[in-house]
């Protein structure tokens, strides 16, 4: 499945991702690449083109397109970009503040288009690996990474599903790290 390749240039309603310390002015977003699909979206990779007063920045994300009208799933967040935004923006702060030790993927931002479902633009994680693709000595390491941070998200009255993860192997060192990628399976505990 191959996605189609759309740039979306400037006009009179110019884009702005959400997030970080301040929302961010872009001037195009191209679609690069099909990545992958669950049940809740499409997730391509894209260029995006930023603007920083005179000066321009392009840099390769994630773009996760949610699919308008996907039957309802278990987990309250997964079909929820803004519920999801708002989820890692809440445990941002929290590993910052409490210096928690949470792998969270760096970069996710909200990108909102009249009368579509909003979007949720990502960090790209290079060298991405399968945790069945490991030695085993590598998967019991990650996967005692991954219980530690279940345990934490669990004590903050979080409830997670396996899917939150992806993983990532320094090429340098070898080492493989959890990331949290996924907000869709994170949800607050209702009681």
């Amino acid at each position: 499945m191959n996605a189609r390749r759309k740039t979306y240039r400037k006009n009179q309603n110019n884009i702005i991702l959400k997030g970080g310390k301040k929302p961010v002015k872009v001037k195009t977003i191209e679609t690069k690449k099909f990545i992958g699909y669950g049940a809740e979206a499409i997730v391509q990779e894209i260029k995006v083109t930023i603007e920083r007063g005179k000066k321009q920045k392009q840099l390769e994300l994630v773009e996760k397109n949610f699919i308008k009208g996907a039957p309802p799933y278990k987990q309250p967040n997964s079909r929820e970009p803004i519920k999801q935004f708002k989820t890692m923006q809440k445990l941002l702060k929290l590993n910052f503040r409490k210096k928690l030790g949470l792998h969270i993927i760096p970069t996710i931002r909200l990108r909102e288009i009249k009368e579509k479902k909003p979007r949720l633009i990502m960090t790209k994680i290079k060298n991405v690996v399968k945790l069945k693709s490991l030695n085993k000595t590598e998967q019991t390491r990650v996967k005692k990474q991954t219980q530690k941070e279940t345990d934490i998200l669990e004590k903050l009255g979080y409830t997670t599903h396996q899917d939150i993860w992806i993983y990532c192997t320094n090429p340098k060192t070898g080492k493989t790290t959890a990331w949290i990628a996924d907000f869709g399976n994170i949800a607050k505990k209702t009681h």
